[in-house]
Protein backbone atom coordinates (compact mmCIF):
# COMPACT_ATOMS: atom_id res chain seq x y z
CA UNK A 1 0.00 0.00 0.00
CA UNK A 2 1.37 3.39 -0.99
CA UNK A 3 2.19 5.74 1.85
CA UNK A 4 0.61 9.16 1.46
CA UNK A 5 3.00 11.84 0.33
CA UNK A 6 2.28 14.02 3.34
CA UNK A 7 3.62 11.34 5.70
CA UNK A 8 7.02 11.56 3.99
CA UNK A 9 7.36 15.26 4.65
CA UNK A 10 8.65 15.03 8.25
CA UNK A 11 11.39 12.66 7.12
CA UNK A 12 12.34 14.83 4.19
CA UNK A 13 12.29 17.89 6.38
CA UNK A 14 14.50 16.10 8.92
CA UNK A 15 16.98 15.10 6.19
CA UNK A 16 17.06 18.62 4.76
CA UNK A 17 17.53 20.11 8.21
CA UNK A 18 20.30 17.63 9.05
CA UNK A 19 22.14 18.27 5.80
CA UNK A 20 21.67 22.01 6.15
CA UNK A 21 22.88 22.01 9.74
CA UNK A 22 25.91 19.91 8.78
CA UNK A 23 26.79 22.27 5.94
CA UNK A 24 26.35 25.26 8.26
CA UNK A 25 28.60 23.78 10.98
CA UNK A 26 31.27 22.71 8.48
CA UNK A 27 31.06 26.15 6.87
CA UNK A 28 31.50 27.87 10.23
CA UNK A 29 34.49 25.67 11.04
CA UNK A 30 35.99 26.40 7.61
CA UNK A 31 35.44 30.15 8.02
CA UNK A 32 37.01 30.07 11.48
CA UNK A 33 40.02 28.07 10.29
CA UNK A 34 40.50 30.32 7.27
CA UNK A 35 40.38 33.37 9.54
CA UNK A 36 42.79 32.07 12.15
CA UNK A 37 45.04 30.32 9.59
CA UNK A 38 46.90 28.77 12.52
CA UNK A 39 49.62 27.11 10.47
CA UNK A 40 49.92 29.75 7.75
CA UNK A 41 48.51 27.59 4.94
CA UNK A 42 46.18 30.28 3.52
CA UNK A 43 48.97 32.85 3.74
CA UNK A 44 51.51 30.51 2.13
CA UNK A 45 49.27 29.72 -0.82
CA UNK A 46 47.56 33.07 -1.37
CA UNK A 47 50.33 35.41 -0.22
CA UNK A 48 53.51 33.64 -1.24
CA UNK A 49 52.53 31.43 -4.17
CA UNK A 50 49.71 33.43 -5.84
CA UNK A 51 50.66 37.04 -5.04
CA UNK A 52 54.42 36.62 -4.69
CA UNK A 53 54.62 38.46 -1.36
CA UNK A 54 58.11 38.55 0.12
CA UNK A 55 58.19 40.37 3.49
CA UNK A 56 61.54 40.92 5.19
CA UNK A 57 60.08 39.34 8.33
CA UNK A 58 57.19 36.87 8.48
CA UNK A 59 55.05 37.35 11.59
CA UNK A 60 52.21 35.01 12.50
CA UNK A 61 50.26 34.49 15.70
CA UNK A 62 50.95 30.77 15.80
CA UNK A 63 53.88 28.80 14.44
CA UNK A 64 53.99 28.60 10.66
CA UNK A 65 54.18 25.14 9.06
CA UNK A 66 57.72 25.60 7.84
CA UNK A 67 57.85 22.06 6.43
CA UNK A 68 55.51 23.40 3.75
CA UNK A 69 56.34 27.10 3.62
CA UNK A 70 60.09 26.87 3.14
CA UNK A 71 60.14 24.62 0.05
CA UNK A 72 57.44 26.88 -1.40
CA UNK A 73 59.63 29.91 -0.68
CA UNK A 74 62.67 28.42 -2.41
CA UNK A 75 60.58 27.41 -5.43
CA UNK A 76 59.12 30.92 -5.57
CA UNK A 77 62.67 32.37 -5.63
CA UNK A 78 64.73 29.66 -7.39
CA UNK A 79 67.78 31.81 -8.15
CA UNK A 80 68.04 33.70 -4.87
CA UNK A 81 69.77 30.99 -2.83
CA UNK A 82 72.34 28.39 -3.83
CA UNK A 83 72.97 26.82 -0.43
CA UNK A 84 70.70 25.25 2.19
CA UNK A 85 70.98 24.59 5.92
CA UNK A 86 68.62 21.80 6.97
CA UNK A 87 67.79 21.00 10.58
CA UNK A 88 65.26 21.12 13.38
CA UNK A 89 64.13 24.36 15.01
CA UNK A 90 67.39 24.31 16.97
CA UNK A 91 69.21 25.27 13.78
CA UNK A 92 66.89 28.27 13.56
CA UNK A 93 69.36 30.11 15.80
CA UNK A 94 72.05 29.97 13.10
CA UNK A 95 72.41 33.18 11.11
CA UNK A 96 73.02 31.85 7.61
CA UNK A 97 73.75 35.36 6.33
CA UNK A 98 77.15 35.08 8.03
CA UNK A 99 78.12 31.83 6.28
CA UNK A 100 80.71 32.40 3.54
CA UNK A 101 80.93 30.55 0.24
CA UNK A 102 77.27 30.60 -0.70
CA UNK A 103 73.89 32.31 -0.47
CA UNK A 104 72.32 30.25 2.30
CA UNK A 105 68.69 29.77 3.27
CA UNK A 106 67.89 28.29 6.68
CA UNK A 107 65.59 25.32 6.00
CA UNK A 108 65.02 24.52 9.69
CA UNK A 109 61.55 23.42 10.73
CA UNK A 110 59.95 21.92 13.83
CA UNK A 111 61.53 18.54 14.69
CA UNK A 112 63.03 18.30 11.22
CA UNK A 113 64.30 14.82 10.32
CA UNK A 114 66.92 13.71 7.76
CA UNK A 115 64.31 11.83 5.71
CA UNK A 116 62.26 15.03 5.42
CA UNK A 117 65.33 17.00 4.38
CA UNK A 118 66.07 14.42 1.69
CA UNK A 119 62.52 14.53 0.32
CA UNK A 120 62.60 18.31 0.05
CA UNK A 121 66.08 18.34 -1.46
CA UNK A 122 65.04 15.85 -4.14
CA UNK A 123 62.01 17.99 -5.04
CA UNK A 124 64.14 21.13 -5.33
CA UNK A 125 66.76 19.40 -7.47
CA UNK A 126 64.09 17.88 -9.70
CA UNK A 127 62.60 21.37 -10.15
CA UNK A 128 65.94 22.71 -11.37
CA UNK A 129 67.07 24.59 -8.25
CA UNK A 130 70.87 24.85 -8.43
CA UNK A 131 72.55 23.91 -5.15
CA UNK A 132 76.20 24.48 -4.20
CA UNK A 133 76.18 23.60 -0.50
CA UNK A 134 73.94 21.56 1.78
CA UNK A 135 74.54 21.60 5.54
CA UNK A 136 72.56 19.25 7.78
CA UNK A 137 72.22 19.75 11.55
CA UNK A 138 71.50 16.51 13.40
CA UNK A 139 69.97 15.88 16.83
CA UNK A 140 69.48 13.09 19.34
CA UNK A 141 65.95 12.58 17.98
CA UNK A 142 67.03 12.49 14.31
CA UNK A 143 67.05 8.70 14.52
CA UNK A 144 64.21 8.25 17.02
CA UNK A 145 61.14 9.57 15.17
CA UNK A 146 59.50 7.99 12.14
CA UNK A 147 59.03 10.59 9.38
CA UNK A 148 55.61 9.18 8.48
CA UNK A 149 54.37 10.09 11.96
CA UNK A 150 54.90 13.77 11.14
CA UNK A 151 52.48 13.56 8.22
CA UNK A 152 49.66 13.22 10.74
CA UNK A 153 50.58 16.49 12.49
CA UNK A 154 49.27 19.78 11.11
CA UNK A 155 52.45 21.62 12.09
CA UNK A 156 54.59 19.19 10.07
CA UNK A 157 52.62 18.11 6.98
CA UNK A 158 55.02 18.37 4.01
CA UNK A 159 54.62 20.31 0.78
CA UNK A 160 52.21 18.72 -1.76
CA UNK A 161 55.14 18.14 -4.12
CA UNK A 162 56.63 15.91 -1.42
CA UNK A 163 53.45 14.01 -0.53
CA UNK A 164 51.98 13.90 -4.02
CA UNK A 165 48.57 15.07 -2.79
CA UNK A 166 46.72 18.03 -4.24
CA UNK A 167 46.47 21.48 -2.70
CA UNK A 168 42.69 20.98 -2.57
CA UNK A 169 43.05 17.91 -0.37
CA UNK A 170 45.58 19.75 1.76
CA UNK A 171 43.13 22.62 2.27
CA UNK A 172 40.52 20.11 3.38
CA UNK A 173 42.85 18.73 6.05
CA UNK A 174 43.50 22.20 7.48
CA UNK A 175 40.21 24.02 7.05
CA UNK A 176 37.47 21.34 7.21
CA UNK A 177 38.18 20.27 10.77
CA UNK A 178 37.13 21.04 14.32
CA UNK A 179 39.37 23.81 15.74
CA UNK A 180 41.45 23.04 18.80
CA UNK A 181 41.06 24.89 22.08
CA UNK A 182 44.27 26.90 21.76
CA UNK A 183 43.10 28.11 18.34
CA UNK A 184 39.84 29.43 19.79
CA UNK A 185 41.78 31.23 22.52
CA UNK A 186 44.20 32.62 19.94
CA UNK A 187 41.35 33.85 17.76
CA UNK A 188 39.85 35.66 20.75
CA UNK A 189 43.14 37.41 21.39
CA UNK A 190 43.41 38.29 17.71
CA UNK A 191 39.92 39.83 17.69
CA UNK A 192 40.84 41.90 20.75
CA UNK A 193 43.99 43.10 19.02
CA UNK A 194 46.32 41.23 21.35
CA UNK A 195 49.33 39.16 20.29
CA UNK A 196 51.02 36.17 21.83
CA UNK A 197 53.77 36.75 24.38
CA UNK A 198 56.20 35.04 22.00
CA UNK A 199 54.77 35.48 18.48
CA UNK A 200 56.32 33.56 15.61
CA UNK A 201 58.84 35.58 13.62
CA UNK A 202 61.14 34.50 10.80
CA UNK A 203 63.31 36.54 8.44
CA UNK A 204 63.51 36.09 4.67
CA UNK A 205 66.52 33.81 5.03
CA UNK A 206 64.57 31.37 7.18
CA UNK A 207 66.17 32.33 10.51
CA UNK A 208 63.96 32.19 13.59
CA UNK A 209 63.45 35.55 15.34
CA UNK A 210 61.29 34.36 18.22
CA UNK A 211 63.91 34.37 20.97
CA UNK A 212 64.30 38.12 21.44
CA UNK A 213 62.31 38.25 24.69
CA UNK A 214 64.37 35.39 26.08
CA UNK A 215 67.56 37.28 25.26
CA UNK A 216 66.18 40.25 27.21
CA UNK A 217 65.56 38.03 30.24
CA UNK A 218 69.10 36.70 30.08
CA UNK A 219 70.49 40.21 29.84
CA UNK A 220 68.58 41.43 32.90
CA UNK A 221 69.89 38.75 35.25
CA UNK A 222 72.15 36.07 33.73
CA UNK A 223 72.64 34.15 36.96
CA UNK A 224 68.93 34.01 37.68
CA UNK A 225 68.32 32.72 34.18
CA UNK A 226 71.02 30.09 34.60
CA UNK A 227 69.06 28.76 37.60
CA UNK A 228 65.69 28.99 35.84
CA UNK A 229 63.20 26.14 36.46
CA UNK A 230 63.01 25.51 32.69
CA UNK A 231 66.36 23.73 32.95
CA UNK A 232 64.98 21.27 35.47
CA UNK A 233 62.12 20.15 33.26
CA UNK A 234 62.33 16.67 31.78
CA UNK A 235 63.02 16.52 28.07
CA UNK A 236 60.77 14.44 25.78
CA UNK A 237 61.55 10.74 25.46
CA UNK A 238 61.23 9.00 22.11
CA UNK A 239 60.73 5.23 22.27
CA UNK A 240 61.74 4.55 18.67
CA UNK A 241 65.23 3.80 17.39
CA UNK A 242 65.84 3.99 13.64
CA UNK A 243 69.60 4.33 13.23
CA UNK A 244 69.99 2.09 10.12
CA UNK A 245 67.11 3.86 8.37
CA UNK A 246 68.52 7.31 9.20
CA UNK A 247 72.01 6.35 8.03
CA UNK A 248 70.55 5.06 4.76
CA UNK A 249 68.85 8.43 4.23
CA UNK A 250 72.08 10.34 4.85
CA UNK A 251 73.96 7.98 2.54
CA UNK A 252 71.46 8.73 -0.21
CA UNK A 253 71.99 12.43 0.43
CA UNK A 254 75.74 11.87 0.10
CA UNK A 255 75.15 10.09 -3.21
CA UNK A 256 73.11 13.06 -4.40
CA UNK A 257 75.97 15.40 -3.50
CA UNK A 258 78.25 13.50 -5.86
CA UNK A 259 75.62 13.30 -8.59
CA UNK A 260 74.74 17.01 -8.51
CA UNK A 261 78.12 18.33 -7.42
CA UNK A 262 77.19 20.10 -4.19
CA UNK A 263 79.18 20.09 -0.96
CA UNK A 264 77.58 18.16 1.90
CA UNK A 265 78.35 19.24 5.48
CA UNK A 266 77.06 17.22 8.43
CA UNK A 267 77.17 18.29 12.06
CA UNK A 268 75.56 17.32 15.35
CA UNK A 269 73.98 20.17 17.29
CA UNK A 270 75.21 21.15 20.78
CA UNK A 271 72.82 19.12 22.93
CA UNK A 272 72.04 20.36 26.44
CA UNK A 273 73.71 18.14 29.04
CA UNK A 274 70.42 16.95 30.52
CA UNK A 275 69.18 15.77 27.13
CA UNK A 276 72.58 14.37 26.14
CA UNK A 277 72.82 12.15 29.23
CA UNK A 278 69.50 10.51 28.37
CA UNK A 279 70.69 9.66 24.86
CA UNK A 280 74.45 9.17 25.17
CA UNK A 281 74.59 5.47 24.32
CA UNK A 282 72.48 5.70 21.17
CA UNK A 283 74.31 8.85 20.10
CA UNK A 284 77.60 6.95 20.24
CA UNK A 285 76.15 4.16 18.11
CA UNK A 286 74.81 6.72 15.66
CA UNK A 287 78.15 8.51 15.39
CA UNK A 288 79.98 5.27 14.62
CA UNK A 289 77.66 4.71 11.68
CA UNK A 290 77.47 8.34 10.59
CA UNK A 291 81.21 8.65 10.06
CA UNK A 292 81.01 5.81 7.52
CA UNK A 293 78.87 8.12 5.40
CA UNK A 294 80.91 11.30 5.83
CA UNK A 295 83.20 13.07 8.29
CA UNK A 296 81.20 15.42 10.50
CA UNK A 297 81.47 18.12 13.14
CA UNK A 298 80.34 17.08 16.61
CA UNK A 299 79.16 19.88 18.90
CA UNK A 300 77.49 17.46 21.31
CA UNK A 301 79.02 15.82 24.36
CA UNK A 302 79.70 17.41 27.73
CA UNK A 303 81.75 20.49 26.89
CA UNK A 304 81.94 24.04 28.22
CA UNK A 305 78.99 25.07 26.05
CA UNK A 306 76.57 22.21 26.63
CA UNK A 307 77.06 22.08 30.40
CA UNK A 308 76.23 25.77 30.92
CA UNK A 309 72.51 26.59 31.05
CA UNK A 310 73.28 30.16 30.07
CA UNK A 311 73.96 28.98 26.51
CA UNK A 312 70.36 27.81 26.07
CA UNK A 313 66.83 29.22 26.13
CA UNK A 314 65.64 25.91 27.63
CA UNK A 315 66.96 22.37 27.41
CA UNK A 316 66.24 22.09 23.69
CA UNK A 317 67.23 25.32 21.94
CA UNK A 318 70.65 26.94 22.08
CA UNK A 319 71.08 30.71 21.89
CA UNK A 320 71.95 32.85 18.88
CA UNK A 321 75.50 33.32 20.11
CA UNK A 322 76.05 29.56 20.04
CA UNK A 323 74.77 29.52 16.48
CA UNK A 324 77.46 32.08 15.66
CA UNK A 325 80.09 29.84 17.21
CA UNK A 326 78.92 26.91 15.11
CA UNK A 327 79.36 28.99 11.96
CA UNK A 328 82.81 30.13 13.08
CA UNK A 329 83.91 26.56 13.77
CA UNK A 330 82.68 25.02 10.52
CA UNK A 331 83.18 27.89 8.10
CA UNK A 332 85.85 29.97 9.87
CA UNK A 333 89.57 30.23 9.27
CA UNK A 334 90.59 27.35 11.57
CA UNK A 335 91.61 24.02 10.02
CA UNK A 336 88.95 21.33 10.12
CA UNK A 337 91.10 18.99 12.12
CA UNK A 338 92.23 21.53 14.68
CA UNK A 339 91.86 20.66 18.35
CA UNK A 340 88.93 21.90 20.37
CA UNK A 341 86.17 20.55 22.56
CA UNK A 342 83.41 22.45 20.77
CA UNK A 343 82.90 21.09 17.28
CA UNK A 344 85.28 18.16 17.06
CA UNK A 345 85.89 17.06 13.50
CA UNK A 346 85.18 13.33 13.44
CA UNK A 347 86.65 11.00 10.82
CA UNK A 348 86.88 7.24 10.43
CA UNK A 349 90.45 7.49 11.69
CA UNK A 350 89.68 9.27 14.98
CA UNK A 351 86.08 8.28 15.74
CA UNK A 352 86.93 5.75 18.46
CA UNK A 353 89.29 8.20 20.16
CA UNK A 354 86.59 10.87 20.11
CA UNK A 355 83.97 8.51 21.52
CA UNK A 356 86.33 7.28 24.25
CA UNK A 357 87.01 10.88 25.22
CA UNK A 358 83.28 11.55 25.40
CA UNK A 359 82.79 8.60 27.73
CA UNK A 360 85.59 9.85 29.98
CA UNK A 361 84.07 13.33 30.05
CA UNK A 362 80.69 11.87 30.95
CA UNK A 363 82.18 9.87 33.83
CA UNK A 364 83.98 12.95 35.19
CA UNK A 365 80.87 15.11 34.86
CA UNK A 366 78.72 12.62 36.76
CA UNK A 367 81.37 12.27 39.46
CA UNK A 368 81.45 16.03 40.02
CA UNK A 369 77.68 16.53 39.56
CA UNK A 370 75.94 13.74 41.49
CA UNK A 371 72.61 15.52 41.07
CA UNK A 372 72.88 14.83 37.33
CA UNK A 373 72.73 11.07 37.79
CA UNK A 374 68.95 11.16 37.63
CA UNK A 375 69.27 12.33 34.02
CA UNK A 376 71.99 9.85 33.13
CA UNK A 377 71.74 6.28 31.92
CA UNK A 378 73.55 3.29 33.37
CA UNK A 379 76.35 1.22 31.79
CA UNK A 380 75.10 -1.43 29.41
CA UNK A 381 76.30 -4.94 30.22
CA UNK A 382 76.59 -6.10 26.64
CA UNK A 383 78.25 -2.88 25.52
CA UNK A 384 80.74 -1.72 28.17
CA UNK A 385 81.90 1.14 25.96
CA UNK A 386 78.59 2.95 26.11
CA UNK A 387 75.56 3.95 28.09
CA UNK A 388 72.15 2.37 27.87
CA UNK A 389 68.71 3.70 27.21
CA UNK A 390 67.06 5.86 29.87
CA UNK A 391 65.82 4.05 32.93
Amino acid sequence: MEIPEKNNMPWRRWIFLSVGLTVLVVGLFAAFNLYTDTYGIRWTYCGLILRGEDPAVVRTGMELNQHLYKPAYILAHPGRFDSLLFGSSRAGAIDVASIPGGRYYNMNYAAGLPAEHLEILKVLLARGVRVRNVAVALDEFSFRIRPEDHRKELLRIPHPLVTGESWLRLFGRYFLRVPEGFEVTGAGRKLRGKTRIHPFEMDNRGMMRIWGSFEEQVGKDPEAYRRSPVFREESPSYPGLYIPETIAVLREMSDLSRKYGFRLILFINPIHWRVYLKNADDLQTFKRELVKVSPFYDFSGLNAVTTDNLNYYETSHYRYGIGDRIVERIFGSGAAGSAGDFGRYVTEENVEDVLARERDETARFLASHPEARASAVQPQKNNPQGLVSPQ
